[in-house]
This record gives structure tokens, sequence and C-alpha cells, in this order.
């Protein structure tokens, strides 16, 4: 049977980036016994992770809007038809940052272009200040997102075609950028920010 050998992960570091890093997902696993697969990654010094599933046909991943000079850690895990799971390496990296950084708006991110994505939104941070700000611990928001509106998946590929390079828009810790995040948890930070800010204004 397809399963009697152990099938191998690899997760390739391709290129960093200046807010992100590109992988590529290698396997010889057949797609026909693969169920899901999941992209976890956060910065190597936290306790808090992303996770988020990536389609089964993609070779490429690439991870964006993550804060520049924090290390970061990235591994996929891959769940087969049978409920067993297959891990692959972990991958370290750096976003290198770069001059075109500080020309990233949030603004430019508009309910326009998210139209794919009813479950999700945009939440912007509440501070539209350059990259060197530096919040407070507590502000961090770190997130498990569902991305099961990306491309939902199709069993008549051609085997043979492309793979598709999706972005997924990281979570972004204590720096001006996006989280995309289920709304149900928009509601709850918000109240969060809300009461934080309650405390800001009593303590001024």
């Amino acid at each position: 049977g397809l399963m009697l050998k152990t099938s191998y992960l690899k997760l390739l570091l391709t290129r960093e980036t200046t807010d992100g890093v590109l992988l590529t997902r290698v396997t010889d696993a057949p797609q026909a016994i693969l169920h899901s697969c999941t992209i976890y990654y956060g910065p190597l010094n936290d306790t808090l992770h992303v996770q988020t599933e990536i389609s089964l046909f993609e070779e490429h991943i690439l991870l964006r809007y993550l804060t520049a000079n924090l290390a970061y850690y990235a591994y996929i895990n891959c769940l087969t038809v049978q409920q067993s799971s297959i891990s692959s390496n972990t991958v370290h990296f750096t976003p290198h940052g770069g001059p075109e950084e500080v020309h990233l708006e949030p603004e430019v991110i508009d309910s326009g272009s998210m139209k794919s994505s009813s479950t999700t939104r945009v939440v912007q941070p509440v501070s539209n200040q350059r990259r060197e700000t530096v919040y407070p611990q507590e502000e961090h928001i770190v997130v498990m997102m569902s991305q099961r509106h990306m491309e939902s998946t199709r069993y008549d590929y051609p085997l043979n075609s492309r793979p598709s390079t999706s972005v997924i828009l990281g979570a972004v810790c204590g720096v001006v950028g996006f989280v995309i995040i289920n709304v149900t948890m928009v509601l709850m930070v918000r109240k969060i920010s809300h009461r934080r800010a309650r405390q800001r204004r009593l303590q001024e």
C-alpha cells in the first residue's frame, strides 16, 4: 500500500524578504494520501505561534508582514487521510528589513482587496507610526488564523499544473502591519484595547 514507507516532508528556505520569507515545500507524499497541511510559525523567543492551513498543491509559501530583524521559525505538519502525521524540519529566518518598508502604509489594503475572504478582516494597529515604535509587551497579538477562505481545495487539478503561490499574511508582533483574524476574535481584541485605552486615560 501507499503507506508502507514513511513519506518525507522538507521545508527549504528560498529567500528572506524585507518583511518575511519565501519557503519551498518538498515532499514525496502523493497528494491522494494527504488530508491537510498546516504551517506553524512565530518569533523564536515566543511561546505563542501562528498556525494556518496551506493548500496541498502549493510548493511555495510566502510569509509577509513580519517584524524586520527578528528571528522566526517555521515548520509544516501534514495529516494523511489515515490520520497519521508527517512533520517537516524547522527553518529559522530573519526578515531583513529595507528602505521600502518605511513606505508601507496600512491604508493601502482596503476592504476591496479582501473580497475573497468572507470570514476574515484586517485589523490595523492603533498607531500608524514608523516601525521604530516599540509597543509595550501587552500590545502584542499573536493569532491562530483560519485560511479556509484561501482558494478552496480542488481535486481536479492536472498533476503537472504549476503550484500556486499564495500569500499568507503573518501575525505581526507589536509593529505596524496587518493581522488577519477571525471576526469573533476581532471583537474580543477590540474590547481589550478599549479597556486598555480607558486605563491609559485614567493614568494620564
